[in-house]
């Protein structure tokens, strides 16, 4: 359950913050309606990292899992290759969160949407 309230305030977070910031998805141009996390939501060391996630559309996010090129290149284009490389270190270490952690997360990105 606070998984689940930390990944929709995160997306609420991510899509609010990338709306202001690039006004569609920075992909494709189309209204951003998601989080696209450039690592795999799976492994919880990225999971809520915002340097691992952008707005974007469902178009763009889905194909991602296909064809994920284009993705990690825009990443290095705006964020710089040493900042990709850093995050996959960071994807590829073990993540764990207890409840405490997660309420944490939760009230971090409740506060971060009301000062939006």
């Amino acid at each position: 359950m606070l998984v689940k309230l930390c990944d929709t305030l995160f997306s609420l977070y991510i899509r609010t913050r990338d709306k202001k910031q690039y006004g569609g998805c920075p992909f494709c141009g189309k209204p951003i309606d998601c989080a696209f996390h450039f690592f795999s939501r799976v492994n919880y060391a990225t999971r809520w990292d915002e340097d691992n996630a952008v707005g974007s559309c469902v178009g763009c996010n889905m194909r991602m899992e296909y064809a994920p090129f284009p993705y990690y290149q825009w990443f290095k284009d705006n964020r710089g290759e040493a900042a990709l490389e850093a995050l996959n270190r960071k994807h590829n270490q073990i993540g764990k969160f207890s409840n405490s952690d997660l309420q944490e997360i939760a009230a971090k990105y409740r506060k971060l949407l009301e000062s939006k």
